[in-house]
């Protein structure tokens, strides 16, 4: 069924990573707390220039600080040339509260930003 105009005006589009360039290194966005999140969210990496490659994974965890975990299917083909998007979409239902998208930036270095896009719980 397609989106109804009440569903889409109630989804919302958070920076997870703003625009960051990153020299063959892993890097961990901050994590995101979905408990105001529900249904379907999905994280999207924005791409520019790469020289090498990139792997867009997420984790997720009980706890702020605790250990993260990766979720079971949620990985993106690899990034392999300039201006490619990637996207990870997870139900809130099924993934634990916090979430981080991790970046594997492989060889050289890698321009890109993390969004999320997702329905905000509606309350009242």
């Amino acid at each position: 069924m397609p989106a109804s105009v009440v569903h889409l005006a109630n989804l919302t589009t958070t920076w997870v990573r703003a625009a960051a360039v990153v020299s063959a290194a892993t890097d961990l966005a901050t994590y995101v707390d979905l408990s105001g999140y529900e249904g379907v969210v999905t994280f999207i990496w924005t791409g520019g220039a790469i020289t090498g490659t990139g792997d867009c994974t997420l984790t997720d965890c009980a706890t702020s600080g605790g250990s993260y975990v990766a979720i079971t299917g949620a990985a993106a083909t690899q990034v392999t040339s300039a201006n490619q998007v990637r996207s990870i979409s997870v139900d809130t239902r099924n993934v634990k509260r916090y979430v981080i998208a991790s970046t594997v930036v492989g060889t050289t270095s890698w321009a890109f930003g993390i969004c999320l896009i997702g329905q905000k719980k509606v309350t009242g």
